[in-house]
This record gives structure tokens, C-alpha cells and sequence, in this order.
């Protein structure tokens, strides 16, 4: 019977013994987790949506082209006589650039002016001889057709002498050549290229499903690689009336308002332009928006959290994007940096939101 109640005491004392030691247990590892270290909110930077007015802007590729580019030519067989510019050389309207050899046509220049000194001193005489009834009509008749005819050969003689001086028709830029005096050139030979630089202009195209958005006199602006400046404006001059029913593109050409002498005839370039705008909508920072497959998602900032919202984009300018939907007026957005964010992930303001971006949207509206 004793033996019984010791043995039941011994149960009992192991019995409480582990339920305390598992007692303590518990309460260390509670108090433990209680004493983890916590991350802190993610510091973000946030902005009060509000509505602006936005422009949807597009940039194409186009390519700078001098305004006027013209084959600088010999009309006739002959002998380079003389140069008169370099390689690279800027030029001026009527300035001589080749002297073809000249021999031949000046002789007969000078035979074409003699000869019509002879019939026009005959046709003087004979038209006095006429007016005095002492020669026959038919006679004076004669003499007249040869003097014109004279006439037309001195012209020509004076053509022909003409063409073995070859002028600048326009200021520009004399491109390479390979020639040198003595050389002998035929009938349509290039001899060198001109071009000129003002003004350039940009060609370039946009989608057919975007021509009633552009006409001629619109704005756009231009960026060359050859540039480090900011972009130069131009004005759109001609559009093409029909498509290319192979690209489904229109032919646009705009003409730069400004001269640099680093843009260059060939050179490539960005072309940016309006194409509609919208007004009194919300208009948000680009860096606000995370794509995510075919998806646009937006993070709000609600009781200290990044809720993600998905949104549907409109215009866009650059650096600004237009919200058709799933962003309401007064709303905090983090703006920065949502890369780093997720579904309600603990966030801190840096400082209190403003709305500082749709007053400065505002302004740039207003031209201030």
C-alpha cells in the first residue's frame, strides 16, 4: 500500500515537473520572439494625386537632309583649266569653282561678235538704202536675216563660253572630289557635290492611323546624336497625300528653325511631337507606374501601408503619364521608390504629401 503512494507521488512530481519545465519553455521562447529585431517601414516618397492637363507626345526616327543638293557638272568634253575651291569648302552664291578649258569657245566668241559687227553695219546700211526707195524690200529682207542670225550665233557662242565656268548657284558646302587640273571630264561628268545647310530639314515618317493628328505649320522638336544641346524646333512643311502600302506609313518633312554647324546632310535623328491632349484628367509621375506583363500598377499609401492598385494608362508626354482609371483625386501615391515595394508592405512617408506635382503641371500650363 505504501509502496503504491510513493510510486504514485513519483508520477506526479515527474508530471509537474515537465509541464513547468515546458511552462518555461514557452514563456522564454515568446519572450524571445517578443525581443526580435522588427524591419522598419520603407522610407517613400509620396505625392496627393490630383488633375491636370496632359499632351500625347510621340518621338520617330527621321534623317536631317540639306534643303538644296545639286551635282555640280561639265556640259561639255574639255580640260579642267582651273580650280578654284578645296574639298569641304564653304562657298557663296556665283562663286567660280571650275574653269574648263576656254580656248576654243572664246575664239569663237570673238568670231561670232566680228561677224555680227559685219551684218549689222550691212543691215544699218541697207535699211537707209530702203528708206531713200534706192533697194528693193526683198533686199533689205535678206540682210535682216542675216543679222539675226548673227544674233543667235553670238548667243550661242556666249552659251558655250559660259559653260566652261562653273558656278556656285547657291551658298553651300563643296563635298570630296578627286580632280585636278589638266584633267579631262565629258558631257554630265560629276565633278563635285554642293549642298547647303539653310535651312535643313527632317524627314520622317509616322503610322497612317496617326495622319490626322499633324499638319503643316504644327511644331515638333528635333534631336540629333551630333547634338548635345537641347533639341532644335522645326516646322512641319509638307506632308505626303497618300501612304506607303507597303510600311502603312506618310512621308512627313519638317524644316529646322535653327543653324548649327554640327548637324550634318544624312545625319540621324529623333523627331517629338504632339498628337492630341487631354485636359482636367489625372495626370501622375512616369516613375510612379510598374508594368507587369500587360499590366500598369500604381502603389497607394493607406494606414501605413503600399496597397497595389492596377490602373490603366493614356497619354503620355515624357515624363508624365495620364490615369484612365484606378486612381481617384486626393489620393496619396508613393511615387519612389516602387521597385522595391509590395503588397502591403509597411511604409513611412519621408515627409508629409504634397501635391506639388499638379501645381507644377499647372504652371507649365500656364506657361509659368
Amino acid at each position: 500500500m505504501n509502496h503504491n503512494k510513493i510510486i504514485i507521488w513519483i508520477a506526479l512530481l515527474s508530471v509537474a515537473t515537465i509541464g513547468g519545465v515546458t511552462l518555461w519553455r514557452t514563456l522564454s521562447v515568446k519572450k524571445a520572439e517578443s525581443t526580435k529585431y522588427k524591419m522598419p517601414p520603407k522610407i517613400v516618397e509620396c505625392i496627393v494625386v490630383e488633375k491636370s492637363d496632359i499632351s500625347r507626345k510621340k518621338t520617330f526616327s527621321g534623317v536631317l537632309k540639306s534643303s538644296d543638293s545639286i551635282s555640280l557638272v561639265s556640259e561639255n568634253h574639255g580640260r579642267i583649266e582651273k580650280i578654284n575651291c578645296k574639298q569641304g569648302d564653304f562657298v557663296k552664291k556665283g562663286q567660280m569653282l571650275f574653269q574648263m578649258d576656254s580656248m576654243k569657245a572664246m575664239a569663237e566668241l570673238q568670231e561670232a561678235k566680228a561677224n555680227l559687227k559685219v551684218f549689222k553695219i550691212d543691215y544699218d546700211r541697207k535699211k537707209n538704202l530702203h528708206r531713200k526707195k534706192a533697194l528693193a524690200l526683198s533686199e533689205l529682207e535678206k540682210s535682216e536675216g542675216a543679222f539675226l542670225q548673227a544674233c543667235g550665233r553670238l548667243k550661242k557662242a556666249q552659251a558655250d563660253y559660259t559653260s566652261t565656268i562653273i558656278t556656285a548657284p547657291f551658298d553651300g558646302q563643296i563635298g570630296l572630289f578627286s580632280l585636278s587640273i589638266g584633267t579631262h571630264v565629258s558631257p554630265n561628268q560629276e565633278l563635285a557635290r554642293l549642298i547647303s545647310f539653310r535651312p535643313l530639314v527632317v524627314e520622317f515618317q509616322v503610322p497612317e492611323s496617326e495622319r490626322n493628328y499633324i499638319k503643316e505649320g504644327q511644331n515638333i522638336d528635333v534631336l540629333s546624336e551630333l547634338l548635345d544641346e537641347l533639341p532644335v524646333s522645326a516646322t512641319i512643311t509638307a506632308i505626303n497625300p497618300y501612304s506607303d502600302p507597303t510600311t502603312h506609313t506618310v512621308q512627313v518633312k519638317g524644316t529646322l528653325s535653327q543653324e548649327s554647324s554640327k548637324l550634318r546632310d544624312g545625319a540621324f535623328a529623333h523627331v517629338t511631337m504632339t498628337l492630341g491632349e487631354a485636359r482636367d484628367c489625372i495626370v501622375v509621375p512616369q516613375e510612379a507606374i510598374i508594368r507587369e506583363g500587360d499590366f500598369d500598377y500604381a502603389y497607394k499609401l493607406s494606414d501605413g501601408r503600399a496597397n497595389k492598385v492596377e490602373v490603366s494608362i493614356g497619354y503620355h508626354d515624357g515624363s508624365r503619364v495620364q490615369i484612365e482609371s484606378g486612381l481617384e483625386p486626393g489620393t496619396t501615391l508613393i511615387i519612389d521608390p516602387v521597385e522595391e515595394l509590395f503588397d502591403g508592405m509597411q511604409v513611412k512617408p519621408v515627409s508629409e504629401p504634397t501635391d506639388t506635382f499638379a501645381k507644377s503641371s499647372a504652371n507649365q500650363r500656364q506657361g509659368g
